[in-house]
């Protein structure tokens, strides 16, 4: 990261939830997320 006034913020929460067991999001529920 060379610009010091910016910061990444990496959000897995769709991600860890598309792996957990029995729950799966439809595209209207990730975007509305």
């Amino acid at each position: 990261m060379t610009d010091k006034n910016k910061i990444f913020i990496l959000d897995t929460t769709m991600c860890d939830g598309e792996l957990s067991p029995g729950l799966s999001m439809s595209l209207e529920e990730k975007i509305s997320i």
